[in-house]
């Protein structure tokens, strides 16, 4: 409840509802008690902390008596303030009936507003028309229907009233207690405070703080156990009251350690730890009715080292220059490194203890001792050869004699000089080669401290026996020999081979056992290895590629593997030449001018695929406009089944407007021709690698004729077409695709790219003649070497008819 609530004096109406009249009565009893509770509860409330306060004043500090004279008059004033304020000026003052209505309607709203509009008409109710009369009649009665089931303990808040009572009751709980358990100290308190007595508190105990004769030195962050000896009195508890530098302050109970014998006279102990201290801090001692105070802790700096410095000597065989990598965590090194460390304490130092951890023992590594007068901030250890992981640990004393908190910890790993990283394999040459071959490398070397040398190890076996899933030896265990690799490494860190440069196992340079030579139906097992530069053993590092297993064949035997690989790769060609062309028809038939959408209008009939003017080329399936060949419908770019443009695939299944085909169409022709580029490009490739095969495998000098068409009639050729033919032709197709918002511009720049796509045509198809004129060669040379070996063997068998008739004639 509060003073607003409460109004001026007034009388109840004569036609109030007796029932309704009655529930406001009991309203205003129900203010009335409530008032009188709070009040009188603050009042103990202010009674008792008083009294608190005074007693504990009194006790600790003993006052004169004009400041116990005056402490008096403020609590018999505030005393009075809150009977005043909380009791006199509520308690008797009259609540209005329209008042008290409006707060049980808030309480309850079920009411709806009848009680407050039955209390207000009731002074006026024998004025109002007959309707209105029902009417507050009828309010009456929702009224009194309510008011039966009105709880008015439910108006009152009554939590702060339980709180201010509970406190209340708790107060002059204590006190009673306080009373009765100590009586003189009651006694003295009243004799002090309301009879101004001098009576001193009386001090029966003594305290004694061990080792706090002068201010105890601590690390910041640490914790300190603060021991107490009380004699004569025990008290129950011992207070540590404290106030730190930073501000803070508080007090806590120190905690007592068992039971001592009051008669023995050796005291009590009490024991207190202070945790985490963070600033240095005064503080008091209190237990029973003596203190101690004025007690000093002094935080000081735990000591560290910062200003790592580490020197690492590196091993001679890496000629590299000394280390100084910064100190953080995990410091890597070389393995065999000599290691040097420094570094700059916070403080002087008297001493520093290093040890090396390993498992769970701490074994002693080095101690360093400071004189006075020196350098005592700089500490220095050699700490030999770094071999394996160290896991070290300093420990610090300072000079204040405070030991560094937790060993300082410094991990120096070794690194181990890994094996080279060997990634060569043979290029230009298969796995099945001549018994001439010599087996060109590609690929790279790698070492972080420099590659020493390398070396090929092979072995010859038997083609039947040997099995490609032997890592270094068949069955039969065949001699493994080694052959040095040309290339001087001269300790580089890495060495690359590609096309450029002529590094390769050369099968005529083999020196195979007992005078035996290379022959077809053999297996050749060859591996690479690369030795690094590591001294810190006997052997270095090694590292091997995995091992190749070659066929050995004859050169007809490689040359009819080439001959199919060349007529795989013509296929190939044909396929790419028709993808072409039906790229260039559907981009020939798109329809450049509005209305006419899905149809070609009859002067804008594409042009025909260019054909081949040779007859050779003419064989070409590829041809747009071979017999039985329409030219090919607008739909072959701009269908929506297609692969195109997200707006394409937003089209499926509904008919495109003229200018998404357009759209579409040009920008598959686009891709269509990338496509064309990258497969000629990677064709163009394969025929390098054809032409070196012939080269590595000496048949070169055999088939001239056929290295020379193969390089300087189809690589070449074909690496022009995809490099500079089929590129512009797409940079005019970037070009169309720009330009497809003006028609007009549109349909020159589609003229301007069908006429190049033709003249590509042209080269392409030219080429694939090529292709078909060494494949005919080719036949006519198998044919031959068969004509030759048949005539072979007619003549021997003549000459064995020949011998058999002269035997026949001797023996006649």
């Amino acid at each position: 409840m509060t003073h607003d609530t409460i109004d001026s004096m007034t009388s109840s109406s004569p036609s109030m509802d007796p029932q309704i009249s009655a529930l406001l009565d009991r309203l205003r009893g129900w203010i009335r008690a409530y008032v009188w509770l709070q009040g009188l509860a603050l009042a103990l409330i202010v009674l008792g902390v008083a009294f608190w306060l005074s007693l504990g004043f009194d006790w600790s500090v003993e006052p004169p008596r004009a400041v116990r004279g005056f402490m008096l008059g403020v609590v018999a004033v505030t005393a009075a303030a809150v009977i005043y304020r909380f009791i006199l000026r509520r308690a008797f003052v009259s609540f209005s009936d329209q008042n008290l209505a409006l707060l049980i309607e808030r309480s309850f709203p079920k009411f709806g507003d009848s009680l407050v509009t039955a209390v207000e008409l009731s002074q006026s109710s024998s004025a109002l028309p007959r309707n209105s009369q029902d009417m507050l009649a009828h309010t009456r009665r929702a009224a009194q229907v309510q008011s039966g089931q009105v709880e008015l303990p439910k108006v009152f808040r009554w939590r702060p009233l339980i709180v201010q009572g509970g406190l209340a009751a708790l107060l002059v709980v204590s006190i009673v207690g306080f009373a009765l358990a100590r009586a003189d100290m009651f006694q003295t308190w009243r004799e002090r405070a309301f009879l101004q007595s001098d009576a001193l508190w009386p001090r029966f105990t003594q305290l004694d703080v061990a080792g706090f004769d002068r201010p105890v030195k601590v690390v910041r962050g640490s914790d300190l156990e603060i021991h107490v000896r009380a004699t004569g009195v025990i008290p129950e508890t011992v207070d540590f009251r404290y106030l730190s530098d930073d501000g803070g302050q508080g007090h806590e109970s120190m905690t007592r350690e068992g039971r001592a014998d009051p008669n023995s006279g050796d005291g009590q102990q009490f024991v207190y730890t202070v945790k985490s201290i963070a600033s240095s801090l005064r503080f008091d001692i209190r237990g029973g009715d003596n203190r101690i105070k004025n007690l000093r802790i002094q935080v000081v700096e735990s000591p560290r080292l910062s200003d790592w410095a580490l020197h690492g000597e590196l091993p001679e065989y890496l000629h590299r220059p000394p280390l100084n990598p910064p100190v953080s965590g995990q410091v890597r090194l070389p393995r065999g490194t000599k290691v040097t460390v420094k570094a700059l304490s916070n403080k002087p130092l008297l001493e520093v203890t290093l040890q090396r951890k390993e498992g769970d023992q701490l074994l002693p590594v080095a101690t360093q001792s400071f004189a006075a007068g020196s350098n005592q901030r700089q500490i220095q250890f050699d700490l030999g050869t770094l071999m394996d992981d160290e896991n070290l640990l300093f420990s610090l004393v300072d000079v204040d004699g405070i030991h560094s908190r937790d060993p300082i910890p410094l991990t120096l790993s070794a690194t181990l000089d890994e094996p080279p990283k060997v990634s060569l394999h043979l290029r230009a040459i298969g796995t099945s080669i001549t018994p001439d071959a010599r087996l060109p490398l590609e690929g790279e070397i790698f070492d972080d401290y420099g590659v020493a040398s390398g070396w090929f190890e092979y072995a010859v076996v038997d083609g039947k026996t040997g099995k490609r899933d032997q890592p270094s030896e068949t069955p039969d265990k065949p001699t493994v020999q080694r052959q040095d690799f040309r290339g001087k490494f001269a300790g580089r860190q890495s060495e690359k081979f590609d096309r450029a440069r002529d590094e390769a196992f050369d099968l005529r340079a083999l020196k195979l056992p007992e005078g035996k030579t290379l022959a077809a139906g053999q297996r050749l097992l060859l591996q690479f290895k690369a030795a690094d530069t590591y001294a810190l053993e006997a052997q270095p590092n090694v590292a091997a590629t995995e091992q190749l297993q070659l066929d050995i064949v004859s050169p007809d035997q490689l040359q009819t593997t080439l001959q199919a690989r060349e007529l795989a790769l013509r296929r190939r060609f044909e396929t790419i030449i028709d993808e072409a062309t039906k790229t260039r028809d559907a981009l020939a038939n798109l329809n450049f001018k509005e209305g006419t959408a899905g149809k070609t209008p009859a002067d804008e009939k594409p042009a025909p695929a260019a054909k081949p003017s040779d007859k050779t080329a003419a064989r070409s399936t590829t041809q747009a406009t071979a017999p039985g060949r329409g030219a090919e419908p607008e739909d072959a770019l701009t269908r929506p089944d297609a692969k195109s443009t997200p707006e394409a695939s937003d089209a499926a299944g509904a008919e495109l407007s003229p200018r998404l085909r357009r759209q579409i169409g040009v920008s598959r022709a686009l891709e269509n021709c990338e496509r064309t580029a990258t497969e000629t490009a990677s064709l163009a490739g394969a025929f390098d690698d054809l032409v070196d095969e012939y080269v590595n495998n000496r048949m070169d000098a055999d088939h001239p004729e056929v290295v020379v068409k193969l390089r300087e009639q189809i690589a070449i050729p074909l690496h022009q077409i995809a490099d500079v033919r089929l590129n512009s032709l797409q940079a005019q197709l970037r070009k169309l695709e720009a330009s497809l918002a003006d028609l007009a511009a549109a349909q020159t720049g589609k003229q301007q790219t069908v006429e190049q796509f033709d003249a590509t045509l042209v080269e392409m198809r030219q080429v694939l003649g090529r292709m078909l004129e060494v494949e005919e060669y080719n036949k006519l040379v198998e044919q031959l070497r068969e004509f030759v070996l048949s005539n072979g063997k007619l003549g021997d068998e003549i000459k064995q008819l020949q011998k058999q008739e002269a035997r026949r004639k001797l023996e006649e």
